[in-house]
């Protein structure tokens, strides 16, 4: 009898991980609109020379993040590329390998690089209510505090820092508008 007890016992409760881990009751509505493309220009000067990039970012809705379960909050999870070549980072504008930072002077970064960043904007561009960002110009810069230790650290950075730090002047960055999708529960 009292076997019977435990094992009713584990059924009931690998039962409701099963279901809590899945989100049961949590905050998952799909979007009705799954995919979308967007169209940018960045129009750039580096030096006295014109760079100019004409591209579409492709959105589309990949499941839910299910790795905060116990918060119900279960965010979508969006996947975003340059549709020119798959990239789904950005593009890289200026790269530099063993360098002083230009933000942090007493650093020195194994490499650094300031990049047109996409990532997060799925959310932006399909009309999420979680939010998300705006596609922006960052530095990402690598380094080492100690001998086995990496980190990697990301600034979002101003027109003035561009100028100042870079010699890039952004003379133009047109982004498509965001849509507006709805989200209904499965």
């Amino acid at each position: 009898m009292a076997q019977t007890k435990n094992i009713v016992s584990i059924i009931l409760v690998a039962a409701f991980f099963v279901l809590f881990l899945t989100g049961c009751g949590g905050n998952q509505t799909r979007p009705i609109i799954e995919d979308g493309e967007f169209p940018f220009r960045l129009v750039y000067e580096l030096n006295g020379e014109i760079f100019e990039f004409e591209d579409v970012i492709f959105c589309e809705f990949n499941g839910f993040d299910l790795s905060n379960a116990f918060s119900f909050q279960n965010r979508r999870r969006w996947v975003c590329e340059l549709v020119s070549n798959g990239n789904r980072r950005g593009i890289t504008l200026v790269q530099d390998e063993n360098v002083y930072s230009p933000l942090n002077p007493d650093r020195f970064n194994e490499s650094m690089d300031v990049s047109f960043i996409i990532v997060g904007s799925g959310e932006y561009f399909m009309g999420d209510p979680n939010g998300g960002r705006r596609p922006r110009i960052t530095l990402i810069e690598s380094y080492r505090p100690e001998v086995n230790i990496s980190r990697n650290v990301s600034t979002e950075l101003t027109e003035e820092q561009l100028e100042t730090y870079f010699r890039i002047n952004v003379i133009e960055l047109t982004l498509s508008d965001p849509i507006e999708n709805t989200f209904v529960r499965d």
